[in-house]
């Protein structure tokens, strides 16, 4: 009687073991989904056999069905770019969100800066810093107010929508939702209207607007303008092999 038991319980054990589904969705910095990515590899390290495991065969586009809990790997390609990741799958049924990189701009020198000025002068009882924390990358930056006038610098800022907030030891905390492409270099804080002026490369995000992401007059241009910057790189890159 008790073998029967035992037999049952380890059969439910690995029953539930292996019964975890997962979604992975390929997302864009500012939320919209992305259909031309494809899995390349999900493996996971197998302490048994002292080898790594390639579960891709168990994926049906980005679903995999039938999966151990436990960590992984996950690469995958969209357009030539590869994005890797690890995932923690701890539930039967997880969404994964997986946003790829998208920086034109890349520099190992001189690296692009975004500085963010504010208007009021700060005492040296009270320190001051922002933070750019992005919705779907996941991406943190924070950095103090220094120097004067008081500012603050964003080193190499990637695209996409983040939540930036401006805060104070003495309790200030203003909070906005602000749009930016790689290119943007400067802008301005009013601390005691809470509000931030940008240049073209960011506009603030007016409520209402998540529901339709990456749409209106600003992305368009902004499209135009990143399409500007990849035909320039592409004919530099091409000047420079040619002169090799």
């Amino acid at each position: 009687m008790w073998g029967l038991a035992r037999l049952i319980v380890a059969l439910l054990l690995g029953m539930s073991s292996r019964a975890a589904t997962l979604t992975i969705i390929p997302i864009t910095p500012f939320g919209e989904t992305i259909d031309s990515c494809t899995l390349r590899s999900f493996s996971k390290f197998d302490q048994s056999t002292n080898q790594t495991v390639d579960y891709k065969g168990v994926f049906t586009g980005m679903r995999g069905d039938r999966l151990d809990l436990g960590n992984y790997k996950v690469s995958i390609v969209c357009g030539r770019r590869e994005t890797r990741k690890e995932i923690a799958l701890t539930h039967s049924t997880q969404i994964e969100l997986l946003c790829p990189r998208d920086r034109l701009l890349i520099a190992e020198h001189n690296k692009p800066v975004l500085s963010v000025t504010m208007k009021q002068a700060t005492s040296e009882a009270e320190n001051w810093w922002i933070r750019m924390h992005g919705e779907y990358s996941g991406i943190d930056y924070v950095e103090p107010f220094v120097g004067v006038p008081p500012h603050a610098n964003i080193i190499e800022p990637e695209s996409g929508s983040y939540v930036v907030t401006m805060q104070s030891t003495g309790g200030y905390s203003c909070i906005k939702e602000i749009d930016l492409m790689e290119q943007t270099r400067q802008w301005s804080f009013d601390a005691a209207a809470c509000s931030l002026v940008t240049d073209k490369f960011a506009r603030p995000v007016q409520p209402g607007e998540k529901r339709n992401p990456r749409q209106g007059p600003w992305f368009e241009e902004m499209r135009r303008e990143r399409e500007r910057l990849f035909r320039a790189l592409e004919e530099a890159a091409g000047k420079e092999n040619w002169r090799r």
